[in-house]
């Protein structure tokens, strides 16, 4: 699911004596397999999505 997320709001939001504020969307994408005997047994596919919120304080 895609979210339409305003950048400008959520940099406004943060309310620190920061040199600089940055914010990165990280995205992993983990995908598992199975082996038994030589055999393929189940293959998986897990991702996470979130904000990443980096700050730089003197």
């Amino acid at each position: 699911m895609k979210r339409n997320l305003d950048m400008n709001h959520l940099l406004s939001s943060v309310d620190v004596p920061a040199e600089w504020v940055g914010l990165r969307e990280v995205t992993e994408v983990h995908t598992p397999r199975m082996i038994r005997d030589g055999v393929p047994v189940t293959n998986g596919r897990f991702s996470t999505r979130g904000i990443m919120v980096e700050v730089l304080v003197n």
